[in-house]
């Protein structure tokens, strides 16, 4: 999001000074359970190679990137979690979680689930702003909450467990023709894509969930009910 570029000092201290503070004053309490909310971004730049992305692979990050702030952040956040599992035994846990989705969102952050949402309350076309040929896994947000629970009661301490819907791995090209063609036909939307290159080879990197779903984690929301969803919320606000 703008907030990358424009505030990289305060997510740097939320993620890291922030959490050190927390982990502190956990050593006060007799704590169940603490977890951290990480991201996919801390796996930096994915070699060619690379089709599946496991929870101990992480790979280089050009930390001196503005934007790169927020997965260098998370990844001092994880490293504080896992040392104080290590020495004070806090029982630290740690999601990364996916492009998650759902009510409440904001729909002003840049991101193309906020803009395509935004765009279909008010009945604009879906404006796709580069080829359309990104992959994101998207996770709705009650599937998400599942997996949050799991992890906290169920999963083991001082580990990483990736959370993303492999299911629902589109490029932003196909999430905006489901969008249009089966979420909502009825409203005739349009997609503008000035940029986009529908011939350019896809790499398609799956998010491995091999650890959350031994667990018991199953997501049941694909985009199509829960983008319907997510425009029906912001809606009946306006009604």
């Amino acid at each position: 999001t703008s907030d990358f570029n424009e505030m990289p000092v305060d997510i740097l201290n939320a993620n890291i000074i922030g959490t050190h503070n927390l982990l502190e004053f956990s050593k006060t309490k007799n704590l169940k359970g603490f977890l951290f909310f990480s991201s996919g971004a801390v796996y930096g730049e994915i070699p060619d190679n690379i089709s599946r992305l496991r929870e101990k692979e992480v790979f280089s990050l050009a930390y001196l990137q503005k934007r790169n702030c927020y997965a260098e952040g998370k990844r001092a956040g994880e490293a504080l979690c896992r040392a104080y599992w290590e020495q004070y035994r806090i029982p630290t846990k740690i999601v990364r979680i996916s492009h998650t989705y759902g009510p409440g969102i904001n729909l002003d952050d840049g991101r193309v689930f906020s803009d395509f949402v935004k765009s279909i309350c008010k009945g604009e076309a879906l404006t796709i702003k580069g080829s359309g040929n990104d992959i994101r896994p998207f996770c709705y947000i009650t599937d998400a909450i599942v997996a949050f629970f799991l992890i906290m009661i169920t999963g083991q301490s001082g580990e990483v467990y990736n959370m993303a819907n492999s299911h629902e791995t589109v490029t932003i090209y196909e999430l905006a023709l489901k969008l249009v063609n089966q979420a909502f036909p009825e409203r005739r939307l349009k997609i503008e894509a000035p940029n986009l290159c529908k011939e350019a080879h896809i790499k398609k990197i799956i998010v491995d969930t091999d650890k959350l779903q031994k667990l018991g984690w199953v997501p049941t929301v694909d985009v199509v009910e829960g983008f319907r969803r997510t425009v029906q919320s912001f809606e009946e606000e306006t009604l």
